[in-house]
């Protein structure tokens, strides 16, 4: 039986191939992340950027990167599998077939968001989204994340379990269609 596409399957398919216009990179200031995450200020030169720069319609319209302390291996084996799924046997919105690999305790993934202002204006730095993988019952319904958002400045906006009512309203109703993938999203096309 095929499965119907979610809401949020769709806007995950929309990340796919819109990478930023040629040329186009962020601002490499602007972002400072929550104390206490153990993330270093300088995250952008120390960890590896594991999606480029691209359009996300699941946060908001805004351009997204991400980056990783220690979640580059399962990102972009589950990114390909998710890809190599797609493209051969067409999309049913079921990845339940493949061996997605989870995230070890202690990974964090950082997402950036940007806006841009007016059209051909630079783009802004509007918010982190970090999901932590943490230890083993901290949310084991929902694999363990804790979600945090901050600002740009690094005031957390929102923070907990996906199982906080908040959180599964913000976060929680996207990321719960990708369980199988360890609840997060690598959509940005092929893998490199």
């Amino acid at each position: 039986m095929r499965a119907v596409l979610s809401r949020c399957t769709f806007l995950a398919l929309c990340c796919i191939a819109l990478p930023a216009p040629a040329g186009e990179a962020p601002a490499r200031q602007g972002f400072a992340p929550p104390s206490g995450l153990g993330i270093p200020a300088d995250y952008r030169s120390r960890w590896p950027q594991l999606a480029p720069l691209s359009f996300s319609g699941m946060h908001w319209n805004q351009s997204v990167t991400v980056f990783s302390n220690a979640g580059q291996a399962p990102y972009r084996h589950n990114q390909d599998l998710w890809w190599e799924q797609e493209q051969n046997s067409g999309w049913s919105g079921d990845d339940s077939g493949g061996a997605f690999q989870n995230y070890a305790p202690g990974t964090v993934l950082v997402k950036e968001g940007f806006m841009r202002a007016k059209p051909g204006a630079m783009l802004h730095p509007t918010f982190l989204s970090i999901m932590v993988k943490r230890e083993k019952g901290f949310d084991p319904e929902y694999g363990d994340w804790e979600y945090i958002q901050s600002s740009p400045q690094g005031k957390v906006l929102l923070r907990g379990a996906l199982s906080a009512p908040g959180i599964s309203t913000a976060c929680g109703n996207c990321h719960t269609n990708v369980a199988d993938r360890d609840y997060v999203f690598s959509t940005t096309g092929k893998g490199g």
